[in-house]
């Protein structure tokens, strides 16, 4: 009952809008159900206000644990309080763009929250505020926020000597959340996926600030996961991620029309078997990813797979790094310098 498997099924049923509210009732009055490991797993993949909310909305938050629901709902309202603050930060910072014509659109978490999607803010959480600024105006972003008390934080070597797609991270004291602006929306500027200038050019505008439009913000956060946090080279579900996607997707009038390709295709081969809110995206099409299910089923199998992909992602990395250090002066010079002053602290 309470192994990994069985655990993340539960979460998605509770999470879902299509779940067997009987057999969710079942799950939950189960007396074998092991609520730490519960919470464990639902704090690794960023969703328990969202978890709290659907319960409440579902009206069976009564089937949990008493110290797990004043746990739940103190979180939920620290969460609320804080997107509530990074609103009002992400609308000052509009205002800001907007007076000074920067053509801007504000992706992810924030845009989520400014485009009204949850039933209650509260649900998500977020880390940065990120936004995509087009290339002509990110120096005048950037400067334009340095004005107003942000300050950068310093580059690491990675965002200094390799392609990233976002700004050194800006920082305000009196601010709660940092600020990330965006030259790209890929890592590695994978342009054909979505294209960024499209997406400016089509954005639409919500609470006075500009976010994706409903097709684009589908995609993006489909490839975010996939792309940038290599969900498509780990093939592990994300239930932040999926959940985002069951909520952009209700209600969507193109959704028949929705393009696929081989990482989106990869994304609900894994998705589906936990969400039938993605069978209209489907056509009803399910998978059966057997690897998946034994690796959730076998915790060893799952961490002898994690060592694999890990160990040859850092042997490429090592290997560039290597590359770099040999040929590139500037680069070695800096890593050599920020050894030493590691070493001293």
């Amino acid at each position: 009952m309470s192994s990994k498997r069985h655990i993340i099924f539960t979460i998605s049923d509770i999470l879902s809008f299509t779940e067997d509210r009987n057999r969710l009732i079942t799950e939950l009055e189960n007396p074998k159900m092991n609520w730490d490991r519960f919470v464990k797993i639902a704090s690794q993949h960023l969703i328990l206000p969202a978890i709290y909310c659907r319960l409440k909305h579902k009206q069976l938050l009564n089937l949990l644990p008493n110290d797990l629901i004043e746990y739940l709902e103190e979180l939920t309202e620290i969460n609320r309080n804080r997107n509530f603050a990074i609103l009002e930060e992400a609308k000052a910072i509009a205002k800001m763009f907007n007076a000074n014509s920067i053509d801007y659109v504000f992706l992810k978490g924030t845009a989520m929250l400014l485009g009204n999607y949850y039933v209650d803010q509260a649900e998500r959480m977020i880390g940065d505020i990120d936004i995509l600024v087009s290339s002509s105006d990110v120096e005048n972003a950037q400067n334009i926020l340095l004005n107003h008390n942000y300050l950068t934080v310093e580059p690491t070597l990675n965002s200094t000597y390799f392609n990233t797609k976002h700004l050194p991270r800006l920082i305000s004291g009196n601010k709660i959340a940092a600020v990330e602006i965006h030259t790209s929306l890929f890592n590695n500027s994978e342009e054909k996926y979505i294209k960024t200038k499209r997406l400016l050019i089509d954005k639409i505008i919500m609470q006075h600030s500009y976010i994706p439009k409903q097709n684009y913000h589908l995609r993006h956060n489909i490839y975010n996961y996939q792309i940038n946090d290599k969900g498509f080279y780990y093939k592990n579900p994300n239930l932040r991620s999926y959940y985002d996607t069951v909520i952009l997707s209700k209600n969507f009038e193109a959704i028949d029309h929705f393009l696929f390709d081989d990482i989106i295709e990869n994304y609900f081969e894994i998705g589906t078997l936990f969400f039938k809110d993605f069978w209209p995206m489907l056509g009803r099409k399910t998978y059966e990813n057997k690897g998946l299910l034994i690796r959730l089923r076998h915790s060893w199998v799952q961490c002898l797979w994690m060592i694999t992909l890990n160990s040859w992602k850092y042997i490429l990395i090592l290997l560039k790094r290597m590359e770099y250090f040999i040929f590139n002066n500037s680069y070695r010079k800096d890593l050599i310098k920020r050894c030493f002053r590691s070493h001293k602290l």
